[in-house]
């Protein structure tokens, strides 16, 4: 797992405005799971792109999703490699917001930091869960990203 606080709070709440609940929303309850997400596209993403080519070397990004959970959700143990989606090679986590209780990112045994603007990336294969929230809302920006994402394929041609 690799982390670093690559955005300010103005830009965390940019990422915020591209919500539209007319557009790409889910309300997501299963045995495991329970939060909302939204669809975003990646057309909306250069600044981030930038940002994440510099940190991450990630040369290209798939549609993301900002996922919101509220009092009492969560995400038990899972993931994100798996079945139909072998393809998927790192996770990327945005933190964009703070000051909810819960809510804490546990990727195998660790958790990350949950300051504003942190960045999380971590092998897709790796279990990793949001404990419940008890209070406030936790906003996160989620990419799944597959090999080709990455510059490592560029450099090594």
């Amino acid at each position: 797992m690799k982390q670093q606080i690559l955005f300010t709070l103005d830009e965390c709440k940019h990422i915020l405005s591209f919500i539209d609940d007319n557009k790409g929303h889910s309300n997501i309850l299963l045995n495991d799971r329970d939060y909302s997400e939204w669809l975003i596209d990646s057309s909306k993403f250069d600044f981030i792109l930038d940002r994440l080519n510099k940190s991450f070397e990630i040369s290209s990004l798939l549609d993301g999703r900002i996922i919101r959970y509220n009092i009492g959700n969560y995400f038990a143990p899972h993931k994100d490699q798996y079945g139909k989606f072998s393809n998927r090679y790192k996770t990327l986590i945005i933190q964009l917001s703070d000051g909810y209780i819960g809510g804490e990112l546990e990727i195998d045994g660790i958790i990350a930091d949950k300051t504003i603007g942190n960045t999380i990336l971590f092998d897709s294969s790796k279990s990793h869960s949001i404990s419940k929230i008890s209070n406030g809302v936790r906003y996160s920006l989620v990419f799944w990203l597959e090999l080709q994402n990455f510059n490592i394929l560029k450099k090594s041609i």
